[in-house]
């Protein structure tokens, strides 16, 4: 059977470790995507301050780079997806989104496409903050506030495109709750239970 899972919200949530875990139980492929790894690709660092039309054509970028990479793929778990790239895109809409009427439309355009990809997903779930975070050189900032700021524009998205997403809930911190969570949903949807090791 075809699957398509993805592991969205914040970063620093512990998406890719959780993806990690499920790969392995689930038998599926991990297709790891690290937007910072793809920005550095393209001459952009994850926690540079860049203006919106400039952010946008990273955007951009990224979900090109997204879909090169997963289209031939019929079976897999990911730690991001096109949810992850719209909620950044909301984040970084500021006072400096220039009086322009092409970049306004093209990021319209470029949120209908993402909303229209996370709803061919099989499942999607919405990882939230809650777990220790530690500082990384190179990585985007992960203060407490910045990560439930986008936990609630990932709340607010979702309900406001109508995204079919599975929350895990806040206080699901440890890693066999959440393997254990998303076990339980899996097989309610498609009869999937995955193996879980204590």
């Amino acid at each position: 059977m075809n699957l398509q899972i993805a592991i969205s919200g914040a970063h620093r949530t512990g998406k890719s470790s959780l993806c990690k875990t499920l790969s392995q139980s689930l038998g599926l492929p991990f297709l790891e995507s690290s937007t910072t790894k793809i920005l550095q690709k393209y001459g952009y660092e994850a926690d540079a301050n860049l203006r919106f039309p400039e952010r946008m054509k990273a955007q951009l970028l990224l979900a090109q780079e997204y879909d090169k990479n997963f289209f031939d793929n019929k079976k897999f778990i990911t730690d991001r997806c096109h949810f992850d790239f719209m909620l950044y895109s909301f984040m970084e809409v500021g006072n400096d989104f220039p009086y322009d009427k092409n970049l306004e439309n093209e990021f319209e355009s470029y949120i209908d496409s993402c909303v229209k990809k996370s709803k061919n997903l099989d499942a999607l779930y919405l990882l939230q903050p809650g777990i220790p975070i530690f500082y990384t050189k190179g990585k985007a900032s992960a203060v407490t506030p910045l990560l439930e700021k986008l936990n609630l524009l990932a709340l607010g998205l979702i309900s406001q495109y109508n995204i079919p997403c599975t929350i895990i809930p806040k206080d699901c911190l440890d890693m066999k709750q959440r393997v254990e969570f998303i076990s339980a949903d899996l097989n309610q949807k498609f009869g999937i239970l995955p193996s879980i090791e204590s």
